[in-house]
């Protein structure tokens, strides 16, 4: 499988996070319990455990999140030309 990544800020994560039922806080001192469990019988898990402590500061650092704005949205993008038409139309 390919990997996949996706970049987005702390404020739009922090605000991602705020539309889930349980607090974001809640969700990550679960996590960070969770890793670090495993991670006694795992060494390949530290890294792990480093990023989610680091991100949870990130998190708890960051201001409150902006609210998206029309710039933020997608655009829609007419349907692409056929290969061909591009070719002929050089």
């Amino acid at each position: 499988h390919p990997s996949r990544t996706m970049s987005i800020n702390a404020a739009e994560l922090k605000q991602l996070l705020q539309s889930k039922e349980e607090s974001p806080e809640n969700l990550f001192l679960e996590l960070e319990k969770l890793v670090l469990e495993h991670s006694k019988d795992d060494d390949n898990l530290d890294s792990l455990l480093d990023n989610v402590v680091g991100l949870k500061q990130m998190l708890e650092s960051s201001g409150d999140p902006l609210p998206l704005s029309d710039q933020d949205v997608e655009p829609v993008l007419s349907a692409p030309e056929s290969l061909q038409n591009l070719f002929n139309n050089r």
